[in-house]
């Protein structure tokens, strides 16, 4: 979970470095609900479900990402 966090981070950061404002990030990313209640929901066992949020998370912050490539 730390791992996906950091991830979203750093990709959010680049993106907001490349003229984004973090409302856009905030508002078009519909996935923070879901990993904010990761802690609870995903089992020690198994972490696909962190792969998918984060698979869903790359998506959405890559659509945000291309309307500010130079």
């Amino acid at each position: 979970l730390l791992r996906l966090l950091m991830h979203v981070f750093h990709k959010g950061g680049e993106i907001i470095a490349k003229g984004a404002p973090v409302g856009r990030i905030q508002n078009e990313v519909d996935v923070w609900p879901e990993l904010i209640r990761a802690k609870a929901n995903v089992r020690n066992d198994d972490l696909s479900p962190l792969e998918e949020l984060r698979n869903r998370i790359d998506r959405q912050l890559d659509r945000i990402e291309r309307d500010y490539v130079a």
